[in-house]
Order: C-alpha cells, then sequence, then structure tokens
C-alpha cells in the first residue's frame, strides 16, 4: 500500500503537469495501470511516454530502510508497471542507451539487454538512477545490498560455457545506493551557509561533479584494480572539498564545523563497517541528488 500510494502520487502529478491529463482521470488510469490484472491500461503513447520519463528521473529515499522492504517493493512495482507501459523493453532501452556518449558503455548496455530477461535490463537501471536507502545499521545495509542482488541474479540468463562464468554478469556495486549514516543529523547550518558562498560554489561544484561520474563509473566498474582506483580519486575529492569548506570561507576557529568538514573528508561508504555520525544527501548520492527526492517515505 506504501509503495502503490506514494508513486502514484508522484506520477499523477507527472501526468497532470506534462501530459495535461485531469487528475481524476490520471488516478483512474495509473489504478490499473497498478492493478495485477491483464486489462490493458488506457493511456496515450504520449502519455505513457510521459509515464516511462517520469519513472527514469524519478528519485526515492527510504531514510530508514532496515533490511531495504520498501525500496524492494518499489524496485518491484515499477518493473511491473514498465513491462505493462513498454512490453517489448524498447522504450526504456532506448531511454538508457541516449543518456550515453560512449561507444564502449553503449555496447555494454546493448549486451545487457540481449543476454538477459526485460527484468534484468528493468531493474540495473532503476537500482542506479531512481533507488537510494540510508540506515543507521550497517549491517542493514548490508541486508539490503544482498537482496538486490539476489533480485538481479533471478533474472539473468545462464549459458553453457564455464570459461565465461555461465554467462552471469558481475552484480554492481551498490556502495553509493545504500548508505549507512545517521539520517536525524544534517550538516551544521555554518557548512550550509560557507557552501552556499558564490566563489566556494564555484570551486566545489565541478568536484562534486566529478564525484557523481566517479559514482557513475563505480557502479558498474568489473576489475578491482579499477574500483579501488575510482575508489582512492573519490576520497581525494572530498580531501579537497573538505579543505576547501575550512580555508575558504573564514571558518577555522569553530570547531564543530571544522570536524564535520573531517568527518565529511573521512567518511568512506566503501567501508562495510563504518557508519556516518551524519547524513546529506549530496554528500553521500551525488549530485544527481542536489535538488532533492521525488519520493520520501
Amino acid at each position: 500500500y506504501m509503495v502503490d500510494e506514494s508513486l502514484k502520487a508522484h506520477l499523477a502529478r507527472c501526468l497532470t503537469e506534462k501530459a495535461g491529463m485531469t487528475e481524476d482521470n490520471a488516478k483512474a488510469g495509473l489504478d490499473i495501470l497498478f492493478a495485477y490484472t491483464d486489462k490493458e491500461h488506457p493511456f496515450s503513447k504520449r502519455e505513457v511516454g510521459v509515464l516511462i520519463a517520469a519513472i527514469d528521473e524519478v528519485k526515492i529515499l527510504d531514510p530508514a530502510c532496515g533490511s531495504g522492504a520498501f525500496p524492494m517493493g518499489v524496485l518491484h512495482k515499477l518493473v511491473y508497471i514498465l513491462g505493462k507501459l513498454d512490453p517489448d523493453n524498447n522504450e526504456w532501452k532506448n531511454t538508457q542507451l541516449s543518456k550515453l556518449d560512449s561507444p564502449t558503455m553503449r555496447e555494454e548496455l546493448e549486451r545487457a539487454f540481449a543476454d538477459n530477461n526485460d527484468d534484468y535490463g528493468r531493474k540495473l537501471y532503476l537500482i542506479e538512477n531512481c533507488l537510494y536507502g540510508v540506515d543507521i545499521q550497517p549491517i542493514a545495509i548490508q541486508i539490503s545490498k544482498l537482496r538486490f542482488f539476489i533480485s538481479l541474479v533471478c533474472d539473468q540468463r545462464t549459458t553453457k560455457d564455464p570459461t565465461k562464468n555461465h554467462g552471469i554478469r558481475p552484480l554492481p556495486n551498490l556502495e553509493t545506493k545504500f548508505v549507512a549514516a545517521d539520517t536525524l543529523i544534517g550538516l551544521p547550518k555554518e557548512i550550509a551557509a560557507a557552501t552556499s558562498d558564490v566563489f566556494v560554489q564555484n570551486f566545489i561544484e565541478p568536484l562534486e561533479q566529478e564525484i557523481a561520474d566517479a559514482y557513475h563509473r563505480h557502479f558498474s566498474i568489473q576489475n578491482r584494480t579499477q574500483k579501488l582506483d575510482v575508489q582512492k580519486r573519490i576520497k581525494e575529492l572530498r580531501n579537497e572539498i573538505a579543505k576547501a569548506i575550512i580555508e575558504k570561507t573564514g571558518i577555522k576557529g569553530n570547531a564543530d564545523v571544522v570536524g564535520t568538514a573531517q568527518a565529511i573528508a573521512h567518511w568512506d561508504p566503501f567501508d562495510p563497517q563504518s557508519s556516518a555520525s551524519f547524513f546529506d544527501p549530496q554528500w553521500m548520492f551525488g549530485a544527481r541528488v542536489k535538488d532533492g527526492f521525488d519520493v520520501v517515505i
């Protein structure tokens, strides 16, 4: 119920704002779309396009995810309605291809869709782009990631070739999708004020974008050496940002702010045993969620 009602509210808003539907018609159509029946949904081709784009762009956060029940429920529901909206998976695949400018990445994406069940491609890119979870207990985050790993494995096709791992693709790296942190504690107001400074923003924003790009690469990296190199670069970028906050804003004398800036630099999402004493979505998930989330449970 929580999954359905939160998703319906968001998608109904998208249909009224971007497809010109009335609220009542949007809600009625979504009730049919979300139902586990063979009944055809009532949406036009344009409305289907709006819905697929809305699903691709949606950002959903569970700030106390526990073992991941809510984000997993969201994943299954979004996969189900994508299957009804786009049975052949063409629109969803083209939406993901349009984001890539690297021929190598495009070829890899094509293989991911071609070699596995349709739901695998749906799940993989929903997990990367749409779903975020936080919990104060590291063990909860590990359980959440395990559930998503199992969900992906279930939709992979196997082959008889043992030299290529029977066709099973390496699982994605979810350290920047599910993080251990205290969502009741935000960054101090001095940090927020410091990072809103125009000069600092001009310095910090490129670094934040580089971190976001590194997160994107890290999600699908399969080589351990490459993975460690990206993790090292992310650490370096965090140190640069913390140094800028402390040195370029005149807050060196504020021990609390300096301590928090250092906490930002030292926070390590790749340490499975650590839990951050603060939470800030932009710092932890990257620039992709800079404008906030569409659904927070």
